[in-house]
């Protein structure tokens, strides 16, 4: 069911005088309609309240005709008194429909804010190598003389070498290894 249609159904039919032409009921049904598009319900509850400000907007019409009509014989005082309760009270209506209205924007733009920090806080993930954890850490295989004389092990294919910044005749021990014997370097074993 289409709510939209149904509140605009029974407010037709609620607003509609005794002895009205079809041509003026049809002229009524489109000022309804345009009346309810320009305040802009965006969910029931501020078609409710729409249709609440069309109401009170054609009981005003009603009442300023009647206060202004010379034939009647009314309390003339009674009369403004009405013409005004239902003005302020139309007043009151629009401020709130037009509240709702401003609280719901707000709230989307402060959504699209939140989703837009997310979407900007999440990183790209680029893959990451790194030498397994059981390993220590290894040196070019062209250092191999001194990896074997400080007991590490030989480079493996496609780990990961720390650049020590030291020469490349210093051998790169792990902490806590000792260091080689003198005269058991690279080039002690060159000259025997």
């Amino acid at each position: 069911m289409d709510l939209n249609a149904y509140l605009l159904d029974d407010l037709v039919e609620s607003t509609t005088p005794r002895g009205e032409s079809a041509a003026k009921a049809q002229s009524r049904r489109e000022a309804i309609a345009e009346m309810f598009k320009a305040l802009d319900p965006r969910d029931g509850l501020q078609a409710m309240i729409a249709c609440q400000c069309i109401t009170l907007r054609f009981l005003l019409n009603a009442a300023m005709r009647d206060t202004g009509n010379v034939n009647q014989e009314p309390d003339a005082a009674r009369s403004r008194t009405g013409v005004v309760a239902i003005s302020k009270t139309l007043h009151q209506w629009v401020s709130k429909l037009e509240k709702i209205q401003q609280r719901n924007e707000t709230r989307a733009a402060e959504q699209r804010k939140a989703a837009a920090a997310e979407v900007a806080a999440v990183p790209a993930k680029e893959p990451k190598q790194f030498a397994p954890a059981s390993q220590s850490p290894t040196v070019p295989s062209n250092q191999s003389g001194s990896v074997a004389a400080s007991g590490q092990q030989p480079a493996m294919p496609g780990s990961v070498v720390p650049d020590s910044g030291l020469p490349a005749d210093v051998a790169v021990r792990s902490p806590g290894t000792r260091p080689p014997p003198p005269g058991d370097g690279p080039e002690v074993r060159a000259a025997a």
